[in-house]
């Protein structure tokens, strides 16, 4: 029997996306442990099997004692508990986790980074840009297998003659398409006025929300009972004052009374149901799941044009791109959707529920992450 060591950011990225994966293991004969920041697991939905977890602190920002503390930590539960294959997720733990891995180079535990988008990214100026990659390339040679959500990454680091391909694969992303379906939906007594357009996820600034704000203001006047539904809340205390700075700015704008905030929910797809438009406002994103999602239960998505929807949208046809940051083309493209026939919209949003159920399911994207892992023993 296998042991392998799930290693994730926080017990939420556990929860929400590392489940499918955990139980799977299990169910073909291995043995599970999970490593994050934060003790609360959702243990309901882990089926059968035993899973170990060990908790400690992941440093959020630049920190040299607490990067060190986790380092000695985990390198500590490793040895301790015999792993023999560590998983890591998110850019600080698995930053962390392949670099304790290099200082145990006769241990023959195997190192497999899950980038769900590599550290360089859309939004870098040159100098960070060329950092991060160059540290990408650096850590793959101590890095058995790196399986990629983005395949635009793996091209990109395929063309560097320094990389040992063998070692990539490219396993997108999935979503469980059953739950995010039409007709699993649970009504909500909610009423929200006029067209509803909306967005998914954390409060944080790299989310594009500031703009989507800025946009919605000049959609406002093609429907001035319009809601802006965001749907997601502060992960951490660090992202109060991001939240306070959005408020603050809808209320410059004049538009705080046609904002709904759900906060933190578990039925993302019963709030998700009341969109009309699903805007995408991300500066950087790996394979984003709030897209898949949407398009996964019929909306119209617009979506920044960058890694990641890129991929997942074709232009025109299953969703609508606009260039990253341009408050007045992301405006625009509210009002073409506004204006645009039933019959258009319906051929729009069939394209996109086909689109996820032939490339991203929840089902597929486990298999493939099982089938590389399995591939090292």
């Amino acid at each position: 029997m296998s042991k392998i060591l799930i290693v994730c950011n926080y017990d939420f990225t556990f929860n929400k996306y590392m489940i499918p994966l955990a139980n799977k293991l299990m169910e073909r004969g291995y043995k599970v442990g999970v490593l994050c920041d934060g003790d609360q697991i959702d243990y309901e939905r882990v089926a059968g099997g035993v899973i170990d977890f060990h908790f400690i602190s992941i440093p959020k920002e630049i920190s040299f004692s607490g990067f060190f503390s986790a380092i000695r930590e985990m390198r500590g539960i490793i040895k301790e508990n015999h792993y023999e294959i560590v998983n890591s997720n998110n850019r600080n733990s698995s930053f962390i986790a392949r670099v304790v891995l290099m200082t145990m180079p006769f241990s023959n535990v195997k190192n497999v980074y899950t980038a769900r988008g590599m550290y360089f990214h859309d939004s870098q100026r040159l100098i960070p840009g060329l950092i991060t990659y160059w540290l990408e390339v650096f850590l793959l040679f101590f890095t058995d297998l790196l399986m990629s959500q983005s395949k635009e990454d793996v091209d990109r680091m395929i063309k560097n003659p320094l990389v040992n391909t063998s070692k990539l694969r490219v396993i997108h992303n999935g979503i469980n398409t059953d739950r995010f379906s039409v007709k699993r939906i649970k009504p909500l007594n909610i009423k929200l006025s006029g067209t509803v357009i909306c967005t998914v996820g954390r409060i944080a600034k790299e989310k594009g929300l500031m703009d989507l704000l800025e946009a919605f203001s000049k959609f406002l006047p093609h429907e001035p009972n319009a809601t802006l539904l965001l749907i997601g809340g502060v992960l951490h205390k660090e992202q109060d004052s991001v939240l306070s700075a959005i408020m603050q700015y809808a209320d410059q704008l004049n538009i705080k009374d046609n904002i709904y905030i759900t906060g933190l929910v578990e039925n993302v797809e019963d709030y998700l149901s009341l969109a009309d438009i699903y805007i995408h406002p991300s500066y950087r994103e790996g394979v984003p799941r709030s897209v898949l999602e949407a398009m996964s239960l019929e909306k119209i998505v617009i979506a920044s044009k960058i890694r990641g929807s890129n991929e997942i949208i074709d232009h025109g046809e299953s969703g609508i791109l606009y260039a990253k940051g341009d408050v007045k083309e992301l405006s625009e493209k509210m009002a073409e959707v506004f204006h645009m026939t039933h019959d258009q919209k319906t051929t729009m949003v069939k394209k996109a529920r086909e689109r996820v159920l032939d490339n991203y399911t929840e089902t597929s994207y486990v298999d493939r992450q099982f089938g590389f892992i399995d591939s090292l023993k």
